[in-house]
């Protein structure tokens, strides 16, 4: 009975420790989002298809994770699937950056978000 405590300390440690990483980081971008889309608000444009594509891919994935769609599916093509959303995320953010802020951060947000997230189940399965 000690040692399932003990993991359960740890995994509680690991989530404190997501949530204590991830809310400075959505502060942060949403401060530095409204500032620079308050400085440059005129040159703001739609977002691009590939936004809206990364948009639909990343929370789509994560409905799926979350539903349990991927629980008899492979865990090498979960993983690699995984992550080659959040990095055409996180790159879709950065080229849509110039175009339109909000919806940057956000994806940029949400790639970030998703990435620690599978790290946390990495490290929580890995225990």
């Amino acid at each position: 009975m000690a040692a399932d405590w003990g993991e359960q300390n740890r995994i509680m440690s690991f989530t404190i420790l997501f949530l204590l990483v991830m809310l400075p980081l959505v502060l942060l971008f949403v401060g530095v989002g409204t500032t620079i889309f308050y400085r440059n608000r005129d040159a703001q444009r739609k977002p691009t298809i590939t936004a809206w594509l990364a948009l639909v891919l990343q929370i789509g994935m994560f409905i799926a994770f979350v539903m349990g769609s991927f629980a008899n599916s492979s865990d090498l093509i979960l993983d690699i699937l995984w992550w080659g959303i959040v990095i055409f995320g996180f790159l879709s953010g950065i080229r849509e950056f110039r175009n339109n802020v909000i919806a940057a951060m956000l994806i940029i947000l949400i790639s970030m978000f998703m990435a620690a997230f599978m790290l946390l189940l990495v490290f929580i399965t890995s225990m």
